[in-house]
């Protein structure tokens, strides 16, 4: 009698779990989001692992993360009875909705402060830089759903007359993000 055995390539992601866990990416996330623990299977901290998973490994379109998924041990990776069916463009699309009514400003800054603290990584010394991106197109002031300001000015490229928004990092002295913008 022959039974069959299902093998599983890890790859990076049980690291990416145990750093996500270590710093506190989890918890963070499923305190300031909100979500009903009675009708989910996986918490939005355990999808937002598993979006940091996919990029991190393969950067696989949403549309295809359950088939990302499918050579992983999923039970391994997000507990019992998740299987990659679990893991759909679906779900993950109620998670990110989810984290926009969170506000993933404070969000992202939340997550951070939980890794700096927890990692005791020293902040006494800050660098910051700021950089600014030209887009083309009409964009319209109403929506300021995104909080993404695209205004005409100084942009790095010498062109006053192009649409662009700013981008800005503040890293410690080892290198470490510690806030952006």
């Amino acid at each position: 009698m022959s039974s069959a055995v299902e093998v599983f390539s890890p790859g990076p992601l049980p690291v990416v779990k145990a750093i996500c866990e270590e710093c506190g990416l989890i918890e963070t996330v499923n305190e300031q989001v909100e979500w009903d623990d009675q009708q989910c299977r996986l918490s939005p901290g355990h999808r937002t692992m598993a979006l940091v998973m996919n990029f991190l490994a393969e950067g696989q379109p949403m549309y295809r993360l359950s088939e990302f998924f499918e050579k992983s041990d999923t039970a391994n990776l997000f507990g019992e009875n998740i299987s990659p069916e679990n893991l759909s463009d679906t779900t993950f699309g109620r998670t990110l909705d989810k984290i926009a009514d969170a506000n993933p400003r404070i969000l992202f800054g939340s997550v951070l402060a939980e890794a700096i603290g927890r990692e005791g990584v020293t902040t006494n010394v800050v660098h910051a830089d700021t950089t600014s991106k030209s887009v083309q197109g009409i964009y319209e002031d109403e929506n300021d759903e995104y909080d993404l300001e695209i205004t005409q000015g100084y942009s790095r490229d010498g062109n006053r007359h192009l649409n662009q928004f700013q981008i800005g990092l503040a890293v410690n002295r080892n290198g470490v993000p510690v806030i952006g913008d």
